[in-house]
């Protein structure tokens, strides 16, 4: 599920979220988005710090059905220096539908990175509109209650829009 794929859409660009954030316990950061168009999921990415080699979990869900999209373990494939973005992919691809919530949640141990205040409105970038960043400590992110901000989590997702090559 790791690996490079050139000119994947994604909604961070090269930049680096600037502000790490220490976690008293294993905390689920995530973001709300939806897309602009029908497409698929191919994957995401973290924003990894030094020494995060750990798995990871993550949760996809339809937000607003609170339908269950995919659930994995996957381990980012690190090669070079950290902190660096890291990606993960879904085997098989999963569709979503523009206009619909999701969520998007990876389970983080000891550190993030955000842009504080990144999402103050919504923002759209190659078809992918970030709405909100979250957290929360619950077992089960699609279960738990939420701490949303206006926080731009370092969580990335990787789209495909329906009809075009991925």
């Amino acid at each position: 599920m790791t690996g490079a794929r050139a000119h994947t859409p994604s909604w961070w660009d090269a930049s680096v979220p600037p502000t790490r954030v220490a976690l008293a316990s294993d905390t689920y950061i995530g973001t709300s988005f939806k897309t602009t168009v029908d497409g698929k999921v191919l994957g995401f990415r973290i924003y990894l710090g030094n020494g995060d080699n750990n798995e990871h979990v993550a949760f996809l869900w339809n937000a607003d059905t609170n339908v269950e999209l995919a659930i994995f373990g996957f381990k980012p494939f690190v090669v070079g220096a950290l902190p660096a973005w890291r990606n993960a992919w879904c085997h098989p691809m999963i569709p979503v539908t523009a206009g619909v919530n999701y969520k998007l949640a990876i389970l983080s141990f000891g550190n993030y990175y955000r842009t504080t205040n990144g999402l103050a409105v919504p923002v759209t970038n190659n078809q992918i509109q970030f709405i909100q960043g979250w957290q929360t400590t619950g077992i089960n992110p699609r279960r738990a209650s939420f701490g949303t901000n206006q926080n731009a989590n370092g969580v990335d997702i990787l789209f495909c829009a329906a009809g075009t090559r991925c």
